[in-house]
């Protein structure tokens, strides 16, 4: 039986060069999976996906470092700012989402060597903690440029902890990369001036990029907090909401029907009721001795005459 020719005719030897850079794409690109799989996993909020408690917001770690650049600068703000004049400044057409490319003109090189970026003033207002979602960033004054280094309140609506929509927008890579697991009854906090500020969420939900409608107060939530960021994920043509209410001002719960300086004096009072307890008790403990020494007085001569009695009864019945 003849035998027939199993290979055809013999391929060409691929050059070393062309095998080991191969290998090395592979190896970085399996390098930058598993690099982007490692810090997915470590900022992804398990505890609020398994439901485990949140951390306690001392637990968590201070925003990052806001450090002065070529082109920017930072101004931090104490004193609580007033409230927002609803007349002066006019209502965005479109909410805030992703920060789009500037068009900048052609220059020469000798023009674009002489030109400068000019340094940018940037006010930070406070910083806002969420603990459900681990999130600690600094928060600024405005929705600009301003999102690169936090989350930026809209400076038409108002301030935290006044009366009115607190709207504060934030980029969906940073710090609200996670929003969308928020659940009803998760805390949000706002340190502003000298005070914590603390929100309970109580509804989300997804709107067009032109649904300004949003930065409007909300009906029955006097004092409401609105968080606003870019949805889906890379998408981002829609804008994902997040309501939430006030229900704390520092550690005392707060009174929607009265006002911040009640919500004080109320927790004053609470402070220096345990103490005054006490000094009363101790005020009135004298008075108590008093009596008892009174009483045992007046048990004594009540006992005297008792006894004279019965001498005098005693002295009587033999002559009887």
């Amino acid at each position: 039986m003849k035998k027939t020719a199993l290979y055809g005719k013999p391929k060409k030897k691929r050059s070393v060069t062309k095998i080991v850079v191969a290998v090395v794409l592979i190896a970085l690109g399996v390098l930058l999976c598993v690099t982007a799989a490692i810090v997915e996993m470590r900022q992804y909020p398990w505890r609020q996906r398994l439901g485990l408690k949140a951390p306690d917001p001392s637990e968590l770690p201070d925003p990052p470092a806001l450090v002065p650049s070529r082109d920017a600068y930072f101004v931090f703000v104490v004193d609580v700012p007033s409230p927002a004049p609803d007349q002066e400044m006019e209502t965005p057409e479109v909410l805030p989402g992703e920060e789009e490319p500037e068009e900048t003109p052609e220059a020469s090189p000798q023009e674009a060597a002489q030109e400068m970026p000019a340094q940018k003033q940037y006010t930070v207002i406070g910083t806002m903690k969420i603990p459900a979602l681990e999130i600690s960033a600094n928060l600024l004054d405005g929705t600009g440029k301003e999102l690169k280094y936090g989350a930026g309140h809209m400076p038409i609506t108002a301030y935290p902890g006044q009366e009115g929509n607190c709207v504060i927008a934030g980029h969906r890579t940073y710090p609200f990369r996670y929003l969308d697991l928020l659940r009803n009854g998760d805390s949000i906090i706002i340190r502003f001036g000298d005070k914590l500020y603390t929100y309970s969420v109580y509804d989300s939900f997804e709107v067009e990029p032109t649904e300004t409608w949003v930065l409007d107060p909300v009906e029955g939530h006097p004092y409401s907090l609105t968080l606003i960021t870019c949805t889906p994920y890379v998408v981002s043509s829609h804008r994902l909401i997040v309501r939430a209410e006030l229900v704390k001002i520092n550690d005392q719960d707060f009174n929607p029907n009265g006002t911040e300086e009640d919500a004080q004096v109320e927790g004053e009072k609470a402070a220096e009721s345990p103490e005054a307890a006490p000094e009363s008790a101790g005020e009135t403990a004298p008075e108590e001795d008093g009596a008892a020494e009174t009483a045992g007085g007046g048990t004594e001569s009540a006992a005297g005459s008792a006894e004279s009695e019965s001498a005098g009864g005693a002295e009587i019945s033999p002559g009887a």
